[in-house]
């Protein structure tokens, strides 16, 4: 009986040691976690006015931040828990959205410059799958990958810092309170209480935060002239000229400007429609012609014919940097050099768009040295001619005065 009082004994001792450990962890304070919820970022795209822009779409990587330990002024940081289990929504633009050349309320400020305009989407960031279990700030760093598109310029700072705070409501329950998008990677400032204080109120804004990420599409302006020169050449013909733009994205579309293509007077417009058979000179021009307002990109190019005379020029606007450009003319029987001399275009009929607009084109030559020759072989033979008729005149009057002479004689016998 006693054996069996000190195993029950023994049993009790045990369970009561087991429920001293287990009650207080029971009894601590856990919190619950809670899961993110999503936040949104702005995605820009910035471009020439005369640009129309490619269809494009922007992905974004997420990875766990730097956590930073705490020490004196400055607030811990904690790395992000799940990093994988995060979204962003890839910031798609279709082709040719309008540009919007005044800044709407709420974007910012400096996005674009003069001559510029630009198209904003939402991107948003998907928390939703991440569990957060203590208060404190915690870091995700959220990357714009890189873009094959020709011309186009990621952010100048592609790696953007994501905080989370997340809070103690004052009862034990945990929230999310806020996110902030920032260039930094420094630790927030500590307050007067030691949590973070890099701002004097509330939900104001901390110094490097950033609202977005903002692409550049660069782009600039092709002109093609003709200039005609020479005593033979014909100021009114029209001359066929070839242009093939490669490294394009397939659907980008180009304006084409003729009239009004540019402010400076001294230079000559382009006709956008030209009759058939214009004039005597023309043999390039059989059928009615309207040249094209735009041109869409196919197969990763543009080809295109058109019609100028000399002074006249036209401009296909907002070709990307790096796209290679070719123009070629039928010369016909006039002789033909690079660069139209009247309008001051001298730049090479070949190359790759770089860092200005292009100013190419062509100087149509046709120059002859006028014969004289036949009107020197008319002059002697003119002249031989009067001097026959001269002798034939002074011989005549001769033979009559002798006659008259001889008659006299006679009659004076």
């Amino acid at each position: 009986m006693k054996t069996i009082w000190k195993k029950l004994s023994a049993v009790l001792v045990t369970a009561v040691m087991a429920a001293a450990v287990v009650v207080p962890a029971a009894a601590a304070n856990a919190y619950t976690p809670v899961a993110g919820t999503t936040t949104t970022f702005k995605k820009y795209l910035v471009a020439d006015l005369d640009a129309q822009i490619p269809a494009s779409v922007f992905s974004f990587t997420v990875a766990a931040g730097t956590a930073i330990p705490a020490e004196s002024g400055k607030m811990e940081v904690l790395a992000g828990p799940d990093a994988n289990k995060v979204t962003v929504t890839p910031a798609s633009f279709a082709a040719s959205e309008t540009l919007s050349s005044t800044v709407a309320d709420g974007d910012r400020d400096n996005i674009i410059e003069a001559g510029q305009g630009y198209v904003k989407k939402v991107v948003t960031v998907d928390l939703t799958k991440v569990s957060f279990d203590e208060p404190g700030i915690y870091r995700y760093i959220i990357t714009e990958a890189n873009t094959t598109i020709p011309g186009m310029n990621i952010d100048p700072t592609p790696a953007r810092t994501l905080d989370v705070y997340v809070t103690d409501n004052g009862s034990g329950v945990l929230a999310v309170s806020s996110y902030v998008l920032h260039t930094g990677t420094d630790a927030p400032a500590a307050g007067a209480n030691n949590g973070s204080g890099d701002v004097a109120t509330t939900n104001a804004p901390v110094a490097d935060k950033s609202d977005g990420y903002t692409n550049t599409y660069g782009t600039h302006n092709l002109w093609v002239g003709k200039t005609v020169t020479g005593n033979q050449g014909s100021r009114d013909k029209y001359f066929k000229i070839h242009v093939e733009v490669t490294g394009l994205v397939d659907g980008t579309k180009f304006t084409v400007k003729y009239d009004g293509a540019t402010t400076d007077a001294t230079y000559g417009n382009a006709d956008a429609s030209i009759s058939a058979n214009p004039n005597a000179a023309t043999t390039c021009i059989t059928a009615d012609v309207t040249q094209p307002a735009e041109l869409t990109a196919a197969s990763g190019k543009i080809t295109q014919d058109f019609y100028l005379q000399h002074g006249q020029h036209f401009v296909i606007c907002g070709l990307p940097v790096d796209a290679e450009y070719t123009v070629s003319e039928e010369a016909e029987d006039y002789k033909s050099t690079s660069g139209a001399s009247s309008l001051n275009f001298n730049d090479r009929t070949n190359g790759a768009i770089s860092t200005a607009d292009v100013k190419t084109g062509f100087t149509n030559t046709r120059d002859g040295i006028i014969p004289t020759g036949i009107l020197m072989s008319v002059a002697p033979v003119a002249i031989v001619g009067v001097v026959v008729l001269a002798g034939v005149v002074f011989f005549a009057v001769r033979s009559a005065k002798r006659k008259a002479e001889e008659a006299a004689e006679a009659d004076a016998e």
